[in-house]
């Protein structure tokens, strides 16, 4: 047991042998009994070593150390041999791997030279492409110039053939336009002469109304029916003195229709003669339909008053405010009867329609537009002059219409229409006129009572 602990101990001791550890230790073995290959191992500057390699395997894997102070040679010569088979193998791989990378970076400047050759015909190519891409467009774009071109040539030939074709058939037809237009030429000579005798018969046949119109406007204006002092707009220039004295000539035969072939009519004045000549029969027809309102008022006062049942106090068809806004309303004739012209109902159609009630017209018929503006002509100014305010249900007619339009402003219809503030105007004064009127019977029947009151005392007394 001991012998064997000892040797284990003595085995250990070799195994962890370190050279490095002992600086100035050398040695050298040299065993007889050994093979040459182990030999020349250990000494490797001796000769080339050549060793067979199956041999060295099997000696190193069956060589073992006789002793414990053969262990450290033996590692010793181990190390050296791998040491030289590794050197050997990594000379070997160094060159061979030196000739490989020397060949593949030859092979590899070869491959990018020829790279860089095939990109540079690469470019080439698609310059090329591009170059001939850019001339196809180009003669394509030309190509459809020239069918451009071409087709607005076959339209300008079949244009100039069609153009030839219609001269040529104008050309063989002139005769027959040539007779069409001399027959035209007639016929125009015709009308035209119809026309002149036309135009001279109707100025032969104005004149005397021209006269007329002159002669009852210089007369009207003379007795104030007409012009600034009758009620009419002050200053209408269409109704002065001036404007009447030009409605004909001095010499009343001058005007008529001028000797052929003179055919301008502008020395004639109609332009300013037929409007002033409009006015003076306007004016003189609301005067004239003023003047019988005004009429048959005094008729009915004038029957009363043969009866005894003249009523002391005005009338309200007497007022002047409702006389002078009824006036209006008539000089404004044409403007109300325009008004039939509209196909939706115009803006503050409350106040015609309060106004239509109370000059007489049924409520059935003043519920619908279409309905409403075929009231708007003559009949409405007949109702209108010919109004009784005496009756018992214009009262009630009356505050009715002012309850219609109490919420309308006055200045908002007068400034949207002329006719229908006109109409407006006419209910507005209508109601104040009736206002006073009531305001007058209740007093004149308080005094009535109190003098009634006072002669019963007296008699009492």
């Amino acid at each position: 047991m001991c012998d064997n602990n000892t040797n284990n101990t003595t085995t250990q001791g070799a195994l962890g042998f370190n050279a490095n550890n002992r600086a100035s230790q050398k040695f050298y073995y040299r065993d007889f009994a050994q093979s040459e290959a182990e030999h020349y191992a250990q000494n490797r500057e001796a000769q080339p070593l050549q060793v067979d390699v199956e041999e060295l395997r099997e000696w190193l894997v069956t060589a073992r150390p006789r002793s414990s102070t053969d262990a450290g040679p033996m590692l010793v010569l181990c190390q050296n041999i791998m040491k030289s088979l590794l050197e050997d193998k990594a000379i070997v791989f160094e060159k061979r791997a030196k000739v490989e990378r020397e060949e593949k970076e030859t092979a590899v400047a070869e491959l990018s030279q020829r790279i860089a050759e095939l990109e540079a015909e690469l470019q080439q190519a698609r310059n090329r492409t591009r170059l001939a891409e850019n001339r196809g467009v180009e003669l394509k774009e030309k190509l459809h110039e020239a069918l451009g071109k071409i087709d607005k040539l076959e339209r300008d030939i079949e244009q100039s053939r069609e153009l030839i074709g219609l001269r040529d058939k104008r050309v063989a037809s002139f005769d027959n336009d040539f007779a069409k237009l001399h027959d035209e030429k007639a016929v125009l000579t015709k009308q035209a002469d119809g026309l002149r005798k036309g135009a001279a018969m109707c100025l032969r046949e104005l004149r005397p109304c021209l006269v007329t119109a002159q002669d009852g406007a210089l007369l009207c204006s003379a007795v104030g029916m007409i012009g600034p002092g009758a009620g009419t707009p002050r200053g209408h220039k269409l109704l002065g003195q001036t404007a009447i004295s030009d409605m004909l000539p001095n010499d009343p035969s001058s005007f008529k229709m001028p000797n052929a072939p003179a055919h301008n009519l502008a020395p004639l004045k109609l332009e300013a003669r037929l409007p002033s000549m409009r006015q003076v029969i306007f004016a003189l027809t609301t005067k004239a339909l003023l003047l019988q309102a005004d009429f048959q008022v005094a008729t009915k006062l004038l029957s009363a008053a043969k009866e005894g049942k003249l009523e002391p106090l005005q009338l309200v068809s007497q007022y002047p405010e409702y006389l002078h806004a009824r006036e209006a309303l008539l000089n404004q004739r044409e403007s109300v009867a325009a008004l039939k012209t509209f196909t939706v109902e115009p803006k503050h159609m409350q106040v015609i329609k309060s106004f239509c009630y109370i000059i007489g017209f049924p409520k059935k018929k003043l519920d619908r537009w279409p309905e409403m503006k075929k009231l708007l002509g003559p009949d409405l100014f007949k109702n209108l002059l010919g109004l009784d305010t005496q009756t018992a249900k214009f009262g009630t007619m009356l505050k009715e219409s002012m309850t219609i339009i109490s919420t309308v402003p006055e200045a908002e219809v007068m400034e949207n229409s002329q006719a229908v503030g006109c109409m407006y105007k006419v209910v507005k004064e209508l109601g104040a006129a009736k206002a006073d009127f009531d305001a007058q019977v209740l007093k004149a029947k308080a005094e009535a009572k109190a003098a009634a009151a006072a002669e019963a005392a007296e008699v009492a007394e």
